[in-house]
């Protein structure tokens, strides 16, 4: 019985509180005036004034360069790589960072904030502020999760931008009463979630798999790790990797 009582306060307190939500979102009028805020208070001051953005040399690039100069369209090359261990997939990712000298797009389904997930967007924001096109674009409900440092991001860089995926409520920060009114209100919507992971560098090479950005997906974690690959691939079909990124 206590158990029953306690479901039928939970229900309509949980139905109260998604009103109360709704009744909160921004008008797109607010949208824009926050857009207005942010483009003008934006850092677009650069750090490197050469044609090439600085970029550092990298045999993972030059490998793809020349894959897609000996590629037709009847006769496409790639090069593949599988990479099973941590070390060299979080290498191969600095690698292409530093390498970039146009675009790096970033997708993810979690982008945490402890070491790998730093160390990823500061390489991504050093590379934003030499004058690279940096585009990232996270899944909402396990990614950024502190409102101050999308602030932040907002404004590190006119090259950096930064997009969620189905915010829940269209709110960045999730909340537990969120959650619960999330699933409550509009589960079908709120469980499109965006698992997508790939790295595409200069839309000439693009690496994809199952780690997201968080300590356990590359051995990190001094207490619980999982086990995951990714793939390399540089050469035509990285178009393709383009193409899905536009899409999302």
């Amino acid at each position: 019985m206590p158990r029953m009582r306690l479901r039928s306060l939970t229900v309509p307190g949980l139905l109260a509180a998604i009103l109360l939500l709704q009744g909160c979102m921004v008008s797109r009028a607010q949208i824009r005036r926050a857009d207005a805020v942010v483009a003008a208070t934006v850092n677009r001051d650069l750090d490197c004034h050469r044609a090439d953005h600085c970029a550092t040399p990298s045999p993972l690039l030059d490998a793809a360069t020349h894959a897609l100069a000996a590629s037709t369209p009847q006769h496409p090359v790639n090069v593949v790589t599988l990479l099973n261990d941590s070390e060299p997939a979080l290498a191969a990712r600095i690698n292409l960072i530093r390498a970039a000298r146009h675009s790096i797009d970033v997708q993810t389904y979690i982008w945490d904030q402890d070491d790998v997930g730093k160390l990823m967007l500061n390489e991504l924001i050093q590379a934003a502020r030499r004058g690279v096109k940096v585009r990232i674009l996270a899944d909402a409900l396990f990614s950024f999760q502190e409102p101050g440092l999308l602030d932040q991001l907002s404004r590190v860089s006119s090259n950096l931008q930064v997009r969620l995926y189905n915010p829940t409520l269209h709110k960045a920060h999730t909340p537990p009463l969120d959650f619960a009114a999330g699933i409550l209100c509009c589960f079908l919507q709120f469980n499109q979630r965006m698992h997508n992971k790939l790295l595409l560098v200069d839309d000439s090479i693009g690496i994809t798999g199952g780690r997201n950005y968080q300590d356990r997906y590359f051995n990190w974690d001094p207490n619980f790790d999982y086990v995951d690959r990714d793939v390399m691939v540089g050469g035509p079909a990285a178009r393709e990797m383009a193409a899905s990124f536009e899409l999302f």
